[in-house]
């Protein structure tokens, strides 16, 4: 382990040097700082929950007191930051430093306590125990009776209040045959996977436009930049080809683009664009989804188009196993779901049956593990000319953590717009 020191430089260092990393360390508290790093980091949380950058300028203006000793500090610490991309393993080297020193003072206490004999052995004994107990990072246990008390409400209300059948439970993805199978959205990790082509992204974009109406949406994507990405939910939404958007639209076509675009603006999604490559790593990506979440109060849906662009800086075949672990805790924590596409691999392609499997998934170890959710896409007319199913994507939901349900749900493809439709009441027309 990094020394106490040591810890808390490259803490507060690796925030200086990507500020927005600050949302996934907050757990810090200053209390848990010695010396006037802890006023230091004290200043910077301010910085965050204010919304301000987060530089000696800033901190300075918080603390006038300190007379040039914010900027000693902060030229010490910057160089002295072995990863950024480690910053909550400093975090939590922080707290157990602080934990450590918390019961060696308590340690002295209790020899003191001890050798005066003018006190009662017992309340020593009780005082320092209580202390021990109180405020350490110890994990949540809940009794089954505290449990029961809260579930008997959950369930009763339910009971009281059934949903009809085309209804759900959980975050309506507004495809009808999906939330029929799935009971909509619950927090966890749910990865949608496919080959090139079988319309990962045209799914998600519709499920991102459905649930926004609802909660807020945060589309992380890697690929096309979050203007892209806008566009084509604009066109989609409006019924207008996205090719012909670039090459010019009719003026009917563009005052429905236009009166799409001023109608869609008020929903409350994010696009988060992490086209370059400073945008992948995992850590930034984190701290703008909770940052998202702090701002608006909620997040009922991230996207992240897709999740093997995502980097830890670790060797190649264990990035995958970090990122979505790291999901699966994050979507637990903020209660909401995390959808990540994942692409399948060249297998499928030289098999005379082109429908996936778990098998077909890159790295499927990890996401079997982790997923709550697995659905897996396949289009028929893609490699049948002769096929039947028309403009017709497939998922298959090959793993459900959450029922157990497993099944298939078809969607209409729209060949002109590419917008995904429910299959059972969309209009098969170009």
């Amino acid at each position: 382990m990094i020394e106490d020191n040591a810890s808390v430089d490259a803490l507060i260092g690796s925030v200086l040097l990507q500020p927005s990393i600050i949302h996934n360390v907050t757990f810090v508290e200053p209390r848990h700082i010695p010396g006037p790093e802890s006023d230091v980091w004290r200043a910077m949380l301010e910085c965050a929950e204010s919304d301000d950058p987060i530089n000696i300028i800033a901190i300075e203006q918080r603390l006038p007191h300190f007379n040039g000793q914010v900027a000693r500090i902060v030229n010490r610490v910057i160089g002295k930051v072995p990863h950024v991309g480690n910053a909550e393993v400093y975090a939590q080297n922080v707290i157990e430093a602080y934990e450590r020193r918390r019961v060696a003072t308590l340690g002295q206490d209790l020899i003191t306590g001890a050798h005066n004999t003018q006190t009662d052995v017992e309340e020593v004994k009780s005082s320092i125990a209580g202390q021990l107990l109180d405020g350490g990072m110890v994990a949540d246990v809940q009794m089954a009776n505290d449990i029961a008390d809260a579930d008997i409400i959950t369930v009763t209300e339910w009971a009281e209040n059934p949903i009809a059948a085309d209804d759900v439970r959980g975050i309506p993805t507004g495809l009808v045959d999906l939330d029929n199978l799935i009971d909509g959205l619950w927090p966890g990790l749910f990865v949608l996977a496919g080959r090139t082509s079988m319309g990962k992204t045209a799914v998600a974009l519709r499920i991102a436009t459905n649930v926004a109406a609802s909660s807020p949406v945060l589309y992380c994507t890697f690929e096309q930049s979050a203007r892209y990405m806008w566009r084509r939910i604009v066109c989609t939404n409006a019924g207008i080809d996205f090719r012909q958007a670039k090459r010019g639209l009719s003026p009917d076509d563009l005052a429905r683009y236009t009166e799409t675009a001023e109608r869609l603006r008020g929903l409350p999604i994010g696009f988060y664009d992490g086209s370059n490559s400073g945008g992948k790593n995992l850590a930034t990506v984190t701290a703008s989804i909770n940052r998202f979440r702090q701002k608006h109060g909620g997040v009922g849906l991230v996207v992240l188009d897709n999740l093997g662009h995502i980097r830890t800086g670790e060797e190649t075949y264990r990035e995958l196993g970090s990122v979505t672990k790291a999901m699966l805790q994050l979507s637990t924590r903020l209660e909401c779901t995390i959808l990540g596409l994942h692409q399948l691999n060249r297998g499928v392609e030289m098999r005379t049956n082109k429908r996936p499997t778990m098998a077909d998934l890159r790295d499927s170890g990890y996401i079997e593990e982790d997923a709550v959710l697995i659905g897996l896409l396949y289009r028929d007319d893609y490699y049948n000319t002769a096929s039947t199913e028309v403009n017709i994507i497939e998922m298959a939901i090959v793993k459900n953590k959450e029922d157990g349900r497993l099944g298939k749900a078809d969607f209409f493809r729209n060949p002109r717009t590419g917008d995904i439709a429910n299959a059972r009441t969309a209009v098969h027309s170009n």
